[in-house]
């Protein structure tokens, strides 16, 4: 019985096997050419159909081909000669000649990459096949492999690239061992350098560079870099404008190109600060950039930018009915959406525009704008009130905010602030048991502006009990008052009033009172210091913009007109209206003020606890919801 084991009728020769009861008879065809070896295929095919003793066997008997390694390296590279190699490799007509290379890899290893394969001269390509090449039995092929130390050089600076932090010595050759097939030795013993890698790097100083066995690529020096290309160093100092009054800056540095536009690098401040919103202007030294326009066309060496962002409530409910775009979404997804589209948390957002609330906190207070059903939220029909609004109230608005600039941004305000601390590390600074201080005033509470920058503070103790107070303090104050004299000589006046002590400073007063950690003065200040604390700016915005109009008015008794703490309550008590701007933020107070019940005010903690209701109603009805007049 005859059987067939063969994949491809071209070969160096086709083996004929014939299987008998006495044994296994064989015999050869040779074929020496692509032509013989088809047609005796051909022929062999037609007598195996007609033999009467069955099917014989086929067998692709593989060629024997010898390979000669040879390095080809620059003329500075000496002694490569003596690595030539002569192998013999067994091939079968369906090998390419990438096949072979690996073959070669498998038993010699060679760590560079530059091979080419030659017959009789001719390069070989990667694709062509043995059996198209009319390679015979014994054919020699040189293999020739580039080995120079520029190619060493440049698979270390490939390596090393591929690497966040610098290596050791024996884990690159370790690296380069598993890229290359090959190890460093070899490497270095192709290309006749007998140092070992250590010793290599240090002489390609140009390239790499040796910290405590560590190795490292050097950075690239820049030559002839286009004017455009080369990086600049820019300070960016940002501001954020909202139209509730609040104000954030930031400062930051970014290295930028010269061919980087002006839109482009204001993009990148506001991504690096978290900043949901486009900036409207951009300017240098009191020059506006244009964004369509490169940097390099205005700065030409370090420079400083300013960027501001000026944003509103009416920006923020546009990004997320943009986002609705007429869907229901969960307020968790609306959120997640916000920051993928934005870049930012929608609660930044929130804080920049001066509310310290949620994203649902913000939804529920505006109602008339989205619909909230069971956790989803969907936008409402478009109203046409909130465009009327924004348009009547912008320039009041802006004349406000120039306002609480004006009254707020002044040095006197500074010097207050300094008097206020120093007066505190003075008091607390003693071996007196001073376990904590609670600011309050004006100053205190963030609300202060030119002529109404009071302070106040109190001192809490521990290791005394509020039920004997009336007999610690007398001569606590007595001392106190005697060591902040000798500190604050040719500061400020020290004067003991009732049971508080009074630092005079040069255009302001700091009140200092006192009282045990759990005394009743202690408990009542630390809830209003935690209220103050919970409001936004913009709320401390309407807060001084109506104390200083109250400051303009003309009261029939100086005695009689509300104080600070009435105010700021009254405003704090409207501030979860969620107004569109402070324009909106005032005439909701002065609303309220004209409603107001006409009854005497009480505040216990005021030395002026009653105020004239009447007369505050009929100066907030005069005003018709405005503090001044737009020009």
């Amino acid at each position: 019985m005859y059987k067939r084991e063969a994949d491809r009728y071209h070969s160096a020769a086709i083996l004929v096997q014939k299987q008998q009861s006495g044994g296994v008879y064989s015999f050869l065809l040779p074929a020496h050419n692509l032509s013989s070896r088809r047609l005796l295929a051909i022929v062999f095919q037609k007598f195996c159909q007609a033999s009467t003793f069955g099917e014989p066997g086929f067998h692709i008997i593989p060629m024997k081909v010898i390979v000669n390694i040879s390095y080809c390296a620059k003329a500075e590279v000496k002694g490569c000669d003596s690595h030539d190699k002569r192998l013999s490799f067994a091939v079968k007509p369906s090998y390419t000649v990438k096949r072979l290379k690996q073959q070669v890899m498998l038993v010699e290893s060679v760590p560079f990459p530059e091979q080419v394969l030659e017959l009789n001269g001719m390069v070989l390509a990667d694709s062509q096949r043995i059996e198209d090449l009319a390679v015979t039995e014994g054919q020699e092929l040189d293999l020739k492999v580039t080995a120079t130390t520029a190619v060493f050089t440049q698979q270390l600076v490939d390596l090393l690239k591929e690497q966040t932090h610098p290596v050791s010595a024996t884990e690159l050759a370790m690296l380069y061992s598993h890229k290359s097939g090959g190890t460093v030795k070899r490497a270095l013993s192709i290309l006749g350098c007998g140092s070992n890698l250590i010793d290599y790097i240090s002489s390609e100083s140009k390239q790499f560079s040796i910290n405590s066995g560590m190795v490292s690529l050097n950075e690239p020096t820049i030559t002839n870099v286009a004017e455009d290309e080369k990086p600049l160093a820019l300070a960016a100092e940002v501001v954020i404008k909202s139209t509730l009054g609040n104000v954030v800056k930031a400062s930051l540095e970014l290295t930028v190109k010269g061919c980087e536009t002006v839109q482009g690098f204001a993009e990148r401040v506001a991504a690096a600060e978290l900043i949901p919103f486009q900036a409207v202007e951009v300017s240098m030294k009191g020059r506006v950039l244009e964004g369509s326009q490169t940097l390099g066309s205005y700065i030409k060496e370090a420079s400083t930018v300013h960027v501001q962002i000026n944003i509103s409530k009416a920006l923020l409910l546009q990004q997320l009915a943009g986002l609705l775009n007429g869907r229901c979404l969960s307020v968790t997804e609306l959120g997640d959406l916000y920051c993928y589209r934005y870049g930012a948390p929608v609660t930044r957002a929130l804080e920049l525009l001066g509310r310290r609330s949620t994203l649902k906190d913000f939804l529920k207070d505006n109602l008339e704008h989205f619909s909230l059903h069971a956790g989803s939220v969907k936008q409402r029909e478009a109203s046409n009130n909130s465009t009327v609004r924004t348009t009547t109230f912008g320039a009041l608005n802006q004349r406000y905010l120039d306002l609480d600039s004006e009254i707020t941004s002044c040095k006197s305000i500074e010097e207050a602030e300094a008097c206020f601390e120093l007066a505190i590390q003075s008091a607390a600074g003693g071996s007196y048991g001073i376990k904590r201080v609670i600011r309050g005033g004006s100053l205190g509470r963030g609300t202060a502006f030119v002529g109404n920058a009071d302070a106040e503070a109190l001192l809490l103790l521990d290791g005394t009990s509020p039920m004997d107070r009336a007999t610690w303090l007398p001569p606590l104050l007595t001392e106190m008052a005697s060591t902040l004299r000798k500190d604050m000589t040719g500061k400020a006046d020290v004067s003991v009033v009732d049971d508080t002590i009074h630092l005079s400073f040069p255009g302001s007063l700091v009140v200092l009172s006192f009282d045990a950690v759990s005394g009743s003065f202690a408990l009542a200040a630390e809830r209003k210091a935690r209220l103050f604390a919970k409001m936004s700016p913009a709320t401390k915005v309407t807060m001084r913009l109506l104390k200083w109009w109250r400051n303009q008015q003309n009261w029939s008794n100086d005695q009689l007109r509300p104080c600070d703490l009435v105010l700021e309550e009254l405003v704090a008590s409207t501030a979860n209206t969620s107004p569109e701007d402070q324009a909106d933020a005032v005439a909701t107070v002065l609303g309220a003020l004209e409603s107001m019940e006409k009854q005497a005010y009480e505040e216990s903690s005021s030395p002026r606890g009653y105020f004239d209701n009447h007369q505050l109603i009929q100066l907030a009805a005069q005003s018709a919801g405005k503090l001044i007049d737009v020009k």
